[in-house]
């Protein structure tokens, strides 16, 4: 419900009934209407008199200020990430935004003699005042003296002369070839520009370092931007990185960008922008207050049609990243190190880079097939190789294998015992008569009949003798035949009756229980 009052107490409209939350209000400039935010029906407005005027689309505001001069709206949200956005009325489309990285619960918006947005200041959860400005101003801007890196500000008031980042005063560790550390640039920390290209795509990536005073305290805002522990996690970084990019007029730079690169028979147009950071946050220490903040900005590109890498000229001229909002304006623009590399071309470098010189020049050359093939990294990368090694590493582990089974093998004893049961079949009979008993014999071999001499009226003559190779022949027969008989004999189950013969006992006709064995094939194969 909304309840107005005039200065003496009197009620205007006595109530306006919502079903919304009302997160902020304003009255406007001439008092001719009042304005309320609401999580879901955007910013609502009405005059004194109680008509309700066209609201303005913008949900989830928790504070915001009219400019009815310039039709513009400031509106502070948190969603998706703290922002401050400056909204178009008449027009109905955002037509600016900064994004903090860090927690804020209040801000004031300074604004230039037009009524535009010239500086923003937040708190923090830190002990922070944070500023957000369209323009940097540099001390000692323009002023005349030696000027080593080309910024504008003579070596006399310029906290760092070489331009590499590291302040003068900590700038004492660098090689000694005879020059002032203080202005021999650290080519690890001076801007970069890496071009990638192939046939299709060009990506840019321009390199900047921040300074020791700017890391430290950008690290201690993003310490508490998404929980309350003091350790920089990848989500904080990552929420930094997004910042960067999303407080650039991304289409005006990436034009900018594309009209300082030249590449011969073509154009390029924008196809990605990202930010990234690349070292001096993650897992920082607390208590780190020397490390830099490194940072990317890099730009995709497509070539409008298809380039022959080989003897391709691309020129470079020589520009500081345009502002439009970016952070680079923090960082040392020159001196620059370029490099230029792709799949299959030779890589190229320029460095030390000096504002002084208009442009830099490349023509890029293809590789070999010798330097190819020559190239420990080429060759570990190729498929035949990478197989090759495979291959040999299966057979080494299966080689060591099979030996190591070997040997256990003669180290140890293997003794298998074949164990053969014997079946034993008990079969019970009666006997009904006590006193028999059977056998059975083996049976007796057959005796040649005697034949009788007949008289005859031959001559007598006297008997043949029998040869030795008839008996051997003989005997074989004869044992052929008994070995026979054996194994017949043995494939029935042989039965025997035992009974014990006492004379103190009297014999009983009631019949007797008797156990038979009954031997298997096993055992007879056995034995």
């Amino acid at each position: 419900m909304i309840q107005l009052w005039d200065n003496d107490g009197e009620v205007l409209y006595q109530e306006i009934q919502l079903q919304s939350t009302i997160n902020a209000c304003s009255i406007g400039s001439g008092d001719d209407y009042f304005s309320i935010a609401t999580p879901d029906n955007g910013i609502r407005k009405w005059t004194f008199s109680g008509s309700e005027l066209k609201s303005i689309d913008i949900d989830d505001v928790l504070r915001f200020e009219i400019n009815d001069d310039l039709n513009l709206i400031y509106a502070h949200k948190i969603s998706p990430q703290q922002h401050i956005l400056a909204y178009d009325i008449f027009n109905e489309n955002t037509i600016g935004q900064i994004t903090m990285f860090h927690e804020m619960t209040d801000y004031a918006i300074v604004k230039n003699e037009f009524g535009e947005l010239s500086n923003l200041f937040t708190n923090s959860n830190v002990d922070h005042i944070v500023s957000y400005a369209t323009e940097i101003e540099k001390l000692g801007l323009g002023e005349s003296g030696t000027d080593t890196d080309g910024d504008g500000v003579p070596n006399t008031l310029d906290s760092d002369d070489d331009g590499d980042g590291i302040e003068d005063n900590w700038d004492l560790n660098c090689v000694d070839v005879g020059i002032s550390c203080d202005i021999l640039p650290d080519e690890n920390y001076i801007r970069g520009i890496d071009l990638v290209l192939n046939s299709t795509h060009l990506t840019v990536k321009q390199s900047f370092t921040l300074n020791k005073h700017h890391s430290a305290s950008i690290r201690d805002l993003s310490r508490y931007s998404l929980d309350k522990d003091i350790k920089l996690s990848q989500d904080e970084t990552q929420l930094f990185s997004d910042s960067i990019c999303l407080n650039m007029d991304q289409e005006a730079i990436g034009t900018s960008i594309a009209s300082f690169i030249t590449i011969q028979n073509t154009s390029i147009v924008l196809e990605g922008f990202d930010c990234i950071v690349t070292e001096g946050m993650v897992l920082m220490p607390a208590n780190d207050r020397i490390s830099h903040i490194r940072y990317s900005i890099q730009l995709t590109y497509r070539f409008d049609t298809p380039q022959e890498l080989n003897n391709l000229n691309i020129q470079i001229d020589n520009h500081r990243l345009p502002a439009n909002g970016s952070i680079s304006e923090l960082s040392e623009q020159h001196p620059i190190f370029v490099t230029v590399s792709g799949e299959g071309i030779n890589s190229d470098q320029y460095v030390p880079w000096h504002v002084q010189e208009e442009d830099v020049q490349f023509s890029l050359t293809l590789v070999e097939v010798n330097e190819k093939n020559s190239d420990p990294t080429t060759l570990l990368s190729s498929p035949l190789v990478l197989t090759a090694l495979l291959l040999g590493v299966v057979a080494f582990v299966l080689v060591g294998i099979f030996v190591y089974r070997k040997q256990s093998s003669q180290n140890s004893y293997d003794i298998t015992l074949d164990e053969d049961e014997y079946d034993e079949v008990e079969e019970y009979i009666e006997d009904s008569f006590f006193h028999e008993l059977e056998q059975f014999e083996e049976p007796q071999q057959l005796e040649q009949p005697v034949r009788k001499k007949v008289a005859s009226k031959r001559i007598p003559m006297s008997e043949r003798t029998v040869n030795d190779a008839e008996k051997i022949l003989q005997e074989s027969s004869e044992e052929v035949i008994r070995k026979r008989k054996a194994k017949h004999a043995t494939k029935e189950p042989v039965r025997t009756k035992r009974r014990k013969l006492s004379d103190s006992q009297p014999s009983s006709s009631e019949p007797r229980k008797r156990r038979v064995v009954k031997r298997s094939d096993r055992e007879e194969d056995f034995s």
